[in-house]
């Protein structure tokens, strides 16, 4: 019934197996049943559910590096200012860029608002004057000197170095009154 080949195979993978005979009038049926021991079916099961535990780790950890890696793409501005713990900003008269006032904070709000700011969209580089400078300290440290100009329209922009590369961001309606505010002795953030 079983070729040489196929019993060798079950008797090598301790697999047992049972007749059932069963007496019908006028035919007699034999049925072969593989039976594994109860054993034998634990050890694949813990086999197999130690095989998924593990692939559910592995899963779990490449994702936690897909996502530490993706949250790490700020840009080069937001990487420079981002340790800032203090802010000066002096507001300048054309044509002599005398300072005229200087607010100074080490409110993180405040911070936040105006690195917030600078960090807008590229822009091309301006040729137009500036009302003023915004410097980010770091531990007392002078981090990032960012020159604006907030008064003119068509030439409202932040620029800055970062990465030892001039960059210019646009200014929004949002940053020019916020500077205002301030030049004028409001201090809302």
């Amino acid at each position: 019934m079983y070729d040489i080949n196929t019993d060798e195979q079950i008797q090598k993978s301790k697999v047992k197996i049972k007749k059932l005979a069963i007496q019908v009038p006028f035919c007699s049926l034999t049925f072969d049943f593989i039976t594994t021991p109860t054993k034998q079916l634990l050890t694949d099961f813990n086999y197999l559910r130690n095989k998924i535990t593990r692939m559910k780790i592995l899963f779990f950890l490449c994702t936690i590096v897909i996502i530490a890696s993706c949250s790490n793409t700020g840009s080069a501005v937001d990487k420079q200012l981002s340790e800032s713990d203090s802010l000066i900003i002096n507001f300048t008269a054309a044509p002599s860029d005398a300072v005229i006032k200087s607010v100074t904070t080490t409110e993180e709000k405040a911070i936040d608002k105006l690195k917030q700011f600078v960090d807008g969209k590229e822009a091309t580089g301006f040729k137009c004057g500036y009302n003023g400078n915004l410097m980010f300290y770091s531990k007392g440290k002078l981090i990032s000197n960012v020159s604006f100009n907030y008064a003119e329209e068509g030439c409202k922009h932040f620029i800055l170095t970062a990465n030892e590369k001039l960059v210019s961001t646009t200014m929004s309606n949002e940053a020019a009154d916020f500077l205002k505010s301030l030049l004028e002795g409001k201090d809302w953030y």
